[in-house]
């Protein structure tokens, strides 16, 4: 909810698509990415103390929980610099956040016996470069400026387009 209500705001404040596009368009290729490589290496989970690979059935391997923590969360962050939507002194200390909260959803996980730390390591790694793609996509993105939410109302005082104002 966190990252949605992030890119709705900004989406509605600059009156434009991106926020949302790039959202949306992080969290499906992390869930693509994340979803083939549970099916594809196939790790049971910690509660059968079997950490083999391979296994009927295991879809421990990475952590989609890991994943999200660093992609979702770092999204929020990419929109919130990306818009200037904070000072540049809160920069970090979000960062920080971050951090701390990926580190605490680790160490949950493998207390309750979720994850295996290689599986919330390697989705952590996972989220990290599903990021690092996405970062690259507001470029790609580019012609969504045209498509606005609505159009803003002219300011009042401007001149007509094309005319120059009178003094």
């Amino acid at each position: 909810p966190v990252l949605a209500v992030v890119a709705l705001h900004l989406a509605y404040w600059h009156r434009s698509w991106r926020p949302i596009v790039l959202g949306t368009g992080g969290v499906f290729g992390m869930i693509c990415l994340v979803a083939s490589m549970k099916l594809i290496l196939g790790r049971s989970h910690p509660r059968t103390n079997d950490p083999s690979f391979f296994t009927e059935g295991g879809v421990s391997f990475p952590s989609g929980h890991g994943a999200n923590a660093i992609l979702i969360y770092g999204l929020v962050l990419f929109l919130i610099v990306r818009y200037r939507a904070v000072r540049p002194h809160i920069v970090p200390r979000l960062a920080y956040c971050i951090a701390g909260i990926a580190f605490l959803q680790a160490v949950v996980s493998i207390y309750l016996h979720f994850h295996w730390f290689s599986d919330l390591a390697t989705g952590m790694v996972a989220g990290a470069f599903a990021l690092r793609r996405h970062r690259h996509l507001p470029a790609v993105g580019r012609g969504l400026r045209t498509h606005r939410l609505r159009r803003r109302a002219p300011r009042v005082g401007a001149a007509p387009s094309g005319t120059a104002r009178a003094h």
